[in-house]
């Protein structure tokens, strides 16, 4: 990595440098749809559910093994009219078994953590109700009101009267990446190179890792796509701050959203580039109609 904590800089369209970290959204998404990355992502995966399991060996979570197909809401970030669910699907030959993978760099989102986890849950076995829907979520921030003050969470479907799980029970799995990486482990190897702390891992496994990370951000930091996603993101934040300032006070993000709306902006584009989402959506969206900008 160019420097401790980073994968390297991207030099935007409008001249900017930003720096990107190992956890940063668009870069996960742009590494894992490409499908010659896609056993990456299953390393990484069986590596944390492996300490998990030899942790807790009771338990529901498997490895992911088999053939698999992945999808990614690298789309999404392109400003495409679509809907924002999980980062990361994973889907299993029989396409009864679904793995939905969150990487999530905040632990106080505007939507919380618990539930955005119990809507994706929810959907997740709405969209597959017949097989399983497991979720992980891979945390740079403790959360504790899921993790609970440990490093691995689990939650399932359980019968109180017997103890069994719901037949094909479908979990939550938050995961600590800072308290994982505290052990002496491959897992925590893993997690300390994820956050940034590690840029030169000592397991052979990880290693690879990292080394598809650093071959593949060679490649994100000239994608003419990624840099006009990034400048745009970058200019929409250089615009609000300065309507703000011009205004003697700092604008709230909704306010801001407001202002770029009234100057012509599409709403999509600046709840896009904004990273509204959840109740901060909503918030603009109501703002936006109370203000004649968008029909009710």
């Amino acid at each position: 990595m160019a420097k401790s904590g980073i994968l390297g800089t991207i030099e935007l369209l409008n001249g900017t440098q930003r720096d990107i970290s190992p956890m940063n959204d668009l870069f996960l998404n742009y590494l894992f749809k490409d499908e010659q990355e896609w056993e990456t992502l299953r390393s990484i995966l069986n590596i944390v559910l492996t300490e998990y399991i030899e942790r807790h060996p009771v338990t529901s979570m498997r490895l992911v093994e088999g053939d698999i197909k992945v999808e990614t809401q690298y789309d999404y970030y392109l400003d495409t009219k679509r809907e924002k669910t999980q980062d990361i699907k994973i889907t299993g030959a029989d396409g009864k078994k679904l793995t939905y993978v969150e990487f999530q760099n905040r632990a106080n989102p505007d939507t919380p953590i618990k539930i955005r986890a119990l809507r994706y849950y929810s959907l997740g076995i709405a969209l597959n109700a017949e097989g399983m829907s497991n979720q992980i979520w891979l945390l740079a921030e403790d959360a504790d009101d899921v993790l609970e003050g440990q490093t691995f969470a689990n939650y399932n479907i359980i019968n109180e009267v017997t103890g069994n799980a719901y037949q094909n029970a479908s979990g939550m799995m938050f995961v600590s990446l800072k308290r994982l990486s505290e052990s002496d482990t491959v897992a925590g190897n893993l997690a300390s190179f994820l956050l940034g702390a590690n840029p030169n891992p000592t397991d052979e496994r990880v290693k690879e890792i990292a080394g598809r990370f650093t071959k593949r951000f060679a490649i994100f930091k000239e994608d003419k796509e990624v840099k006009s996603k990034m400048t745009r993101s970058d200019e929409f934040r250089a615009e609000g701050f300065s309507l703000g300032k011009a205004e003697g006070f700092s604008l709230g993000v909704i306010a801001t959203a407001i202002r770029l709306l009234q100057k012509g902006q599409e709403f999509e584009t600046v709840a896009r580039n904004l990273d509204l989402e959840g109740a901060q959506l909503e918030a603009f969206r109501i703002e936006a109609q109370r203000n004649g900008l968008l029909p009710t």
